[in-house]
């Protein structure tokens, strides 16, 4: 009976073995087509995933020129507009701050001097031309830790280098400086009743050493960073109480273009200045000091 049935069921090898090669490389060619057109949607979309990362940054770039450019601006608009942006800085920075509380710490457009007829050149060769313009005050005389003009940068590198532009408003050519000797805290001055600009901010130099300096050393112009002016205030030797302005270097930008009152850290250090009772003192007394924007 078995053999009866193998009899004339013999298949022809060649065609199944032809049948199964095409079956198999139609799969195969099938296979690496979707896989190519998957890899090339997968790259279509990291291209379209990459150019609209890249319209974003552009236009948060461009709206963040356009932000800058208007602040460096503010220092042409009415000291009631200046105000207004100071006071919504005040706001970002003291955000559980009641209605009532704010306006203890609010600047009003009578502390800020009327609009400054300025250009936009805000180079430091201008900045002494442009004090010496709006802040109406003589330098002649001063008492050791209160100065007359107080101008603050957000940076201790910028700081440094606005000494040199302010010291042509001393009432006499200050001397040089002795240099600083290895591992002291400052650098010794040649006679305290020589009129100079003290440079109060943090690099290489700490506060209770700057503290004793003031204390001593006539410096009619004070230029440093807003974090150390306060802290020499607080201490009690930095003091208002001949101060005729407060500049606010706010042409300075930093490596990502942002004002003392646009980055983070800067813009509390300055309103946290700002928001002292003794510089709120000093602004809101008859004939005291006006805030400038430089």
């Amino acid at each position: 009976m078995a053999d009866e049935l193998d009899d004339g069921l013999v298949l022809d090898g060649d065609l199944v073995a032809v049948g199964s090669a095409d079956e198999s490389a139609d799969y195969e060619s099938g296979v690496e087509h979707t896989q190519a057109q998957r890899s090339d949607a997968q790259r279509d979309a990291k291209a379209r995933r990459r150019e609209k990362q890249k319209a974003a940054r552009r236009k948060r770039a461009a709206k963040h020129n356009e932000r800058t450019t208007a602040e460096r601006a503010l220092v042409t608009q009415p000291a009631s507009l200046q105000a207004d942006y100071i006071c919504a800085q005040q706001r970002r920075v003291y955000p559980t701050l009641s209605a009532l509380e704010l306006d203890e710490v609010r600047v009003s457009e009578h502390m800020l001097t009327e609009t400054l007829d300025w250009d936009q050149d805000r180079s430091l060769d201008t900045l002494a031309a442009f004090v010496q313009k709006y802040v109406r005050t003589s330098l002649d005389s001063s008492s050791p830790g209160q100065p007359k003009i107080i101008v603050v940068s957000g940076n201790a590198q910028r700081a440094a280098d606005l000494v040199r532009p302010l010291r042509t408003l001393l009432p006499r050519d200050e001397p040089p400086p002795k240099k600083r000797v290895k591992g002291s805290d400052a650098a010794p001055a040649a006679d305290p009743s020589t009129p100079t600009v003290a440079k109060l901010f943090a690099r290489h130099f700490k506060a209770d050493a700057q503290a004793a300096w003031l204390k001593d050393q006539v410096a009619p112009i004070a230029v440093g960073t807003p974090h150390r002016l306060r802290q020499l205030i607080d201490m009690g030797a930095l003091r208002l109480d001949a101060a005729a302005a407060i500049v606010i270097d706010h042409s300075w930008v930093d490596q990502k273009h942002r004002t003392i009152f646009d980055g983070p850290e800067t813009r509390v250090a300055i309103v946290d200045l700002i928001g002292l009772a003794s510089v709120r003192d000093a602004l809101r007394r008859k004939n005291g000091a006006k805030l400038l924007l430089f």
